[in-house]
């Protein structure tokens, strides 16, 4: 089952991020969300833009999230919204308000003696 769960996954996610580039909802600057592109390339542009800067005496500012858990964070109803507003509509977006709908997390630990 984990075989075909991880293709699903694939797919709607090649899905979805076609759709986000197509109708140009993603920004460039979103570096993850886009195929051949990596956080190299949002690090090349980071130097870049500071070098940019410190050879024309200008300000440089920072400012840096860790977005690696923000998923957990995330309201479903809120999501779904978004998802309505970028376009995402009939069996794919059923799809991911069933998905969604009342999703838990829950972690077994099995004691060895």
């Amino acid at each position: 089952m984990t075989g075909f769960s991880k293709l699903f996954e694939f797919l709607i996610s090649h899905r979805l991020k076609h759709h986000l580039v197509s109708t140009n909802i993603l920004a460039n600057e979103q570096y993850g969300f886009h195929d051949n592109v990596s956080t190299e390339n949002a690090t090349f542009k980071l130097n870049e833009s500071i070098f940019s800067a410190w050879n024309n005496n200008e300000y440089i500012t920072g400012l840096f999230y860790d977005l690696t858990k923000t998923f957990g964070c995330v309201s479903h109803e809120i999501l779904i919204l978004k998802f309505e507003s970028y376009g995402v509509k009939c069996s794919i977006l059923n799809w991911f308000k069933s998905y969604l709908h009342n999703r838990r997390q829950r972690v077994i630990l099995q004691f060895v003696n």
